[in-house]
């Protein structure tokens, strides 16, 4: 998912890169969702995305770090890069945090 930094708009299409689709994917896409649905964990037969996974998923992406362009701008109206730098590291924590307690909740509720 780091590869929708840039900007969070490009989360689906980076998705539709990831398995094969092509970049073209719309949150509409068809054959995106039927590829997220059939993906399975490596060597088992698990799937990739259950409830916990796509609820920290969500918790994930809305708590971190916004795209890299607020970031610049933090830095450029901050005069500092430290701020920028500050609100990425403290962001990022705090959503994955955030996200493995969603995930450990979903989990022992039996999601």
């Amino acid at each position: 998912m780091a590869a929708s930094f840039p900007a969070r708009e490009v989360i689906v299409a980076t998705l539709g890169t990831i398995f094969n689709l092509g970049a073209e994917q719309g949150e509409g896409s068809v054959s995106l969702r039927t590829a997220l649905k059939q993906a399975k964990r490596p060597g088992t037969d698990q799937p990739l995305f259950t409830l916990p996974v796509a609820l920290s998923i969500m918790v994930f992406f809305a708590l971190c770090a916004q795209c890299s362009a607020t970031l610049v701008v933090l830095g450029k109206e901050m005069a500092s890069w430290l701020w920028s730098l500050a609100s990425f590291a403290g962001m990022t924590t705090i959503a994955y945090l955030a996200a493995l307690g969603v995930a450990t909740a979903a989990r022992a509720l039996g999601l």
